[in-house]
């Protein structure tokens, strides 16, 4: 529909920006799930040493290393916090590079659109429907985009 009412250079266009859109998602994602992997391994390890800690409860007391518990377990938290700020960065960037990609793509399609509308080759319905199916198109890939986000920090979870 879109190379029917307004040629091939809108649908390479499209095509492109879905194309890099899809690329970088995979790969950045793909990226995530080593942070999101580390992040559960910190979980864990916490865990471990919290368990570890009250089991050996009277143990810590006798020989009176209270402390040495206290600073692993501070060290096992920072680590955490730092692996869980660097999840929550990652997610930032991947949501803010996927709105620029698409925000781009959108942009160059109706510049070129109007410099068509310009020279009187489309009408400025033309426009409106250039930018409607782009929004119709694209925009379910941010639904999916949380969609696979989703089933791969499940996936990890599970593993």
């Amino acid at each position: 529909m879109l190379y029917y009412y307004s040629g091939s250079p809108f649908v390479i266009s499209f095509l492109t920006c879905y194309g890099i859109y899809t690329a970088f998602t995979l790969r950045y994602s793909n990226y995530r799930q080593l942070i999101i992997r580390k992040l559960r391994g910190c979980e864990r390890q916490l865990d471990f040493i919290t368990s570890e800690t009250f089991a050996n409860y009277y143990n810590v007391k006798y020989f009176q290393k209270e402390q040495h518990e206290l600073d692993k377990y501070k060290k096992g938290y920072e680590q955490y916090y730092d692996t869980l700020y660097e999840q929550q960065r990652t997610l930032g960037v991947l949501n803010t590079v996927q709105r620029f990609i698409f925000g781009a793509g959108l942009t160059f399609n109706l510049v070129l659109a109007a410099h068509y509308t310009q020279k009187g080759i489309l009408s400025t319905g033309d426009i409106i429907m250039i930018q409607t199916l782009m929004m119709q198109f694209l925009h379910p890939l941010f639904f999916l985009g949380s969609m696979y986000r989703s089933f791969n920090d499940t996936f990890i979870d599970v593993r």
